[in-house]
C-alpha cells in the first residue's frame, strides 16, 4: 500500500457517498495501486461505518446497496 490506510478510507467514502447520491452512478476506472489499497481497507471502513450508524440504518440509508456495488466494481478490476 503505498499510500496511508487514511487516504483509501477517504476515497472509499467518497466513492461510497458519490453513489448514494446517484444512484446511476459510474464508478470510475481505478488504478491497480488504488485497487489494491482500497481492497486492503474495505473491510475496516465497513465495520467502522456499520458500528458507527447500526445494522437498520446501514440497510435504510443506502450503505448496503452502495458498498456492494463498489466491492463488485472493485472485484472486476482487480489486476495481477
Amino acid at each position: 500500500m503505498k499510500k496511508s490506510r487514511d487516504c483509501y478510507l477517504k476515497i472509499l467514502e467518497s466513492l461510497v457517498e458519490s453513489r448514494r447520491r446517484d444512484k446511476d452512478y459510474k464508478f470510475p476506472m481505478l488504478s491497480a495501486e488504488t485497487v489494491s489499497g482500497l481492497t486492503e481497507v474495505f473491510n475496516d471502513y465497513l465495520f467502522s461505518l456499520w458500528m458507527s450508524i447500526g445494522d437498520t440504518a446501514f440497510n435504510e440509508m443506502d450503505y448496503r446497496n452502495s458498498t456492494d456495488s463498489l466491492f463488485e466494481h472493485l472485484k472486476r478490476h482487480t489486476y495481477d
